[in-house]
């Protein structure tokens, strides 16, 4: 079997380091690196620093997420008679397959919920491995385990033809990642594709078109005990979050009560709404990772008045609400860096405008009378920063060097 991996990321690398010996590859991609190409002549493996019609002499094609479908490439692969699919799925056709295979997406929250199914998995003596949309490649795993994981984001789920998950959950839709799908509606397919890879389908109950999916279950974060939940934990994001692992818990067998007490000792990922400190009747949130106004509407949804820090790439297009949401809500805005002040305009709040985080920072500090100041972007991060990652630890050493300076 000849096989073409279009984009050589992160998973690319990873099936290739996986399988090379068993199956002969090509490898395409327009940014290859010096050592890239070095390391696939060591293994003789023809690459190509471009993308021609070489990519179809091939009997599979293995798209990279990053590769939108309406590139000139993806066309090109769309409309050839190739048959094309992403690493996850072809993982499943030349691997072992775990007892039970969990896939998660949407589009906020779906790092947290898939974490907090496999943490609670793991604490009920099971073993239980996190894969996917995330810095684990599913080829970097060649082990066994009880429960598989996976986050699985829309250009995943666009590319794939089939995945073989036991229980799907889908979280949330809101519109993202527009500047890749074509539409909203193509957006909206792609994530609604996991319902129907998967046995077991689990959706938000505010989620439209769901009903069409046979003995699908609905889950509303009503139903949680609140009480049970730990502090840290009840941002309302989380209990979205929460609400879908308990369903989760439920289908795998294990007790709600079990779930409760499981929770008590998880801790978020980062930049999702993380407390940093607070200093001088000031509390300081570090909420990076959200990277469109969907998520920062939903942060704000948890205070009553915020000073609030905007930055990046906005993604989205029609904006109105969301200006609406913010004006009602901050008591001061501060855009940080060049794309979000060409983005946004705010007429009915005090804005400041800042050029670095340092600046941002002092800028939301004075006269923060609601003693909240959310890091809360809505937008992606690379106009300035290679991750929202580094975009949030920034925004805490920020923070710090702010106290220490006193």
């Amino acid at each position: 079997m000849k096989i073409t991996l279009l984009g050589f990321g992160i998973s690319n690398k990873a099936l290739l380091n996986s399988l090379k010996g068993e199956y002969e590859f090509f490898v395409s991609d327009k940014n290859l690196k010096d050592e890239d190409i070095r390391f696939l002549k060591s293994i003789s493996v023809e690459c190509e620093n471009s993308h021609t019609e070489k990519i179809l002499n091939s009997d599979i094609i293995i798209v990279s997420p990053g590769i939108s479908p309406h590139s000139e490439v993806g066309k090109m692969v769309r409309n050839s008679k190739v048959e094309h699919t992403i690493d996850i799925d072809f993982y499943f056709r030349v691997k072992k397959k775990p007892p039970i295979v969990i896939g998660v997406t949407g589009t906020n929250g779906k790092t947290t919920t898939a974490s907090l199914i496999c943490h609670v998995i793991k604490n009920s003596g099971k073993r239980c491995t996190f894969l996917g949309n995330n810095e684990s490649p599913i080829f970097s795993f060649n082990d066994e385990t009880d429960f598989m994981v996976l986050e699985l984001s829309s250009f995943q789920l666009y590319w794939a033809q089939y995945i073989p998950l036991d229980i799907g959950v889908l979280l949330n839709i809101s519109p993202d990642h527009l500047d890749w799908h074509k539409n909203l509606e193509e957006y909206t397919d792609a994530k609604k594709k996991i319902l129907k890879f998967s046995k077991a389908k689990i959706a938000s109950h505010d989620i439209t078109g769901v009903e069409e999916f046979e003995d699908i279950k609905i889950f509303n974060e009503d139903a949680l005990d609140l009480e049970k939940v730990p502090e840290s934990l009840r941002s309302v994001q989380n209990r979205q979050n929460i609400a879908a692992a308990l369903e989760v818990v439920k289908e795998i067998g294990m007790g709600v009560e079990k779930f409760y007490e499981y929770l008590s000792s998880f801790k978020l990922p980062p930049h999702r709404m993380e407390f940093v400190t607070e200093y001088r009747g000031i509390e300081f949130y570090d909420d990076s990772k959200a990277t469109n106004t969907h998520a920062t509407i939903k942060a704000l949804e948890n205070f009553d008045k915020v000073v609030l820090i905007l930055s990046g790439i906005v993604k989205e297009n029609n904006l109105e609400n969301f200006i609406k949401i913010v004006e009602k809500k901050a008591e001061k805005v501060v855009l940080y860096g060049k794309a979000i002040m060409e983005k946004l305009n705010f007429k009915n709040v005090e804005v400041e405008r800042a050029f670095s985080m340092d600046e941002a920072v002092e800028k939301a500090v004075r006269n923060a009378k609601s003693g909240i100041v959310l890091f809360s972007p809505a937008g992606a991060s690379f106009d300035m920063y290679r991750s929202y990652k580094e975009r949030g630890e920034d925004f805490k050493k920020a923070v710090w060097r702010l106290i220490e300076n006193g």
